[in-house]
């Protein structure tokens, strides 16, 4: 049977010998064409997609608009890139102290994305949030491989029910609106791309991201000032290569395998639990790594993506640099907040053990005290604090003490190399076997059934309290059980 859609002719397929993508024939003129019914191979069009520096000539167009930031501005972008993952759902937030720079970075890089694959709001309230894209008026539209940028996010708009269920793997959001429960059906997930100067988002919404902060040295800010000059000096904008943003639309979501994967989680720090989502976060950066590569990568016979080194060693990088304030869900307010908690241990003398909100509220006034009461309860929730009860002996009344148990770091991630991804590739052709064989066994077994040495059939007679005993070819009859418990009629 034949299905066809549009020009499509299912049952006419091949393979382009240059880039390994399936062909199908089109009715109207008799060709093959390219996925998206495009006649050209991609590679012809834009070569950049077998450059095995692709993903450095792409940041290489960054530099000519963003100055510096090398650590936010490659976490971000392959982050973004992400949405060519099947699957995958790499939630960024951007975090700093207001004009540190957040907005114009997110900017640069989704303006190489096509404008069909970003959805951009500079303000959104959580009502209209609630109503975006809704499934009865758009029954079509989907999330997956798009970026959802929201400029400058709020606490009450990261409180939103619908933007939990879309930074996660939900699909469904029940909201109360005008005293009536509404169900609302999101289609997709999208990659989130937020930024923020002043939210602290609870834990149940920091678990969803990962937070990348920007340099605010003064060495940064001069760079800054100086680019801003020369631009106005030269009085034109940046543009950024067609054969870049040619290339990145011509790609397209694929699924990803990590032969290696087995290897990175028996290192990979379990302190936390939230570890066992972050884990995932990382293979994501490996996955967006091989799919920005999928020209150059292999594929398997489930038409899968297979991850080398390269994609390891490139995440690694990304997620070397952001891994600290990540793992504990610190936006730059909380971080901020932290460091200022830690520099109240050094201080022996004052502060020799803990401190108390009002001690820490006089040292670091850039809160106000209740803003610091929120931020300590925060940290703690974050493991990053203790919160002891002490008597004042004035007053007689308990009394927080706050003290500083965890640290920011890295997390150190393995060294692999070739031979790791060959002995990953063995034991997965070993599993694969495996798996084959035990599927022979039980297609065998399903065919021919082999039944247990007291295995007896029963038979009751309808209207007959006797049940009748058969026992297989070569066993002995077993003596009827006692029918007192069998009603009458049934039939075993």
């Amino acid at each position: 049977m034949k299905i066809n859609i549009g020009v499509w002719n299912m049952e006419e397929k091949s393979t382009c010998e240059k880039c390994g993508k399936k062909l199908e024939k089109s009715i109207s003129s008799n060709s093959m064409l390219h996925p998206n019914g495009n006649p050209k191979c991609p590679i012809d069009e834009y070569p950049i997609l077998k450059n095995p520096k692709i993903f450095d000539l792409i940041d290489g167009e960054l530099e000519k608009t963003i100055e510096n930031e090398k650590i936010a501005r490659r976490a971000t972008l392959l982050s973004c890139l992400s949405v060519f993952v099947k699957g995958a759902q790499l939630n960024t937030c951007l975090t700093d102290e207001s004009s540190a720079g957040k907005s114009w970075i997110a900017k640069q890089i989704i303006r190489l994305f096509p404008e069909s694959f970003v959805e951009y709001y500079t303000k959104m309230t959580p009502e209209a949030f609630t109503y975006l894209h809704p499934s009865d008026k758009e029954p079509d539209f989907s999330w997956d491989g798009k970026i959802c940028y929201l400029e400058d996010t709020s606490n009450k708009l990261l409180d939103c029910q619908v933007f939990k269920v879309m930074a996660s793997e939900g699909s469904r959001a029940a909201v109360v609106m005008k005293q009536q429960t509404v169900v609302i059906d999101i289609h997709g997930q999208p990659m989130m791309l937020i930024t923020t100067a002043s939210a602290t988002p609870n834990i149940e919404v920091a678990n969803r991201f990962n937070f990348i902060s920007l340099d605010r040295s003064e060495g940064q800010t001069r760079s800054v000032l100086m680019r801003i000059g020369r631009n106005k000096k030269r009085g034109k904008t940046e543009v950024y290569s067609e054969q870049v943003k040619g290339a990145i639309q011509r790609l397209e979501r694929v699924a990803v395998k990590i032969p290696y994967a087995e290897k990175i989680a028996e290192s990979y720090p379990s302190k936390f639990v939230r570890a066992r989502r972050d884990i995932t976060r990382f293979f994501n950066l490996i996955e967006a790594s091989a799919a920005i590569h999928q020209y150059q990568r292999k594929k398997d016979n489930e038409d899968y993506v297979i991850a080398t080194i390269e994609d390891y060693n490139l995440a690694k990088e990304v997620y070397g640099a952001i891994s600290s304030s990540t793992q504990y869900g610190l936006p730059f307010s909380l971080k901020r907040a932290f460091e200022a908690c830690q520099k109240m241990m050094e201080n022996g003398k004052l502060f020799p053990k803990a401190f108390t909100l009002d001690e820490i509220a006089a040292a670091h006034p850039f809160l106000t005290r209740s803003n610091w009461d929120e931020n300590l309860s925060k940290l703690a929730e974050r493991g990053l604090l203790t919160i002891d009860l002490e008597k004042n002996p004035d007053t007689k009344r308990d009394i927080r003490k706050f003290k500083v148990v965890g640290d920011l770091h890295q997390i150190e991630l393995p060294e692999l190399n070739e031979q790791d991804l060959q002995d990953a590739q063995d034991r997965q052709d070993t599993q694969d076997i495996q798996d084959v064989e035990k599927q022979d066994a039980q297609d065998v077994q399903a065919e021919h059934p082999v039944y247990p040495a007291n295995f007896i059939t029963l038979t009751l007679t309808k209207g007959d309290s006797t049940p009748q005993s058969e026992a297989g070819e070569g066993k002995d009859m077993v003596s009827n059980p006692s029918p007192a418990h069998i009603p009458k009629g049934e039939i075993l």
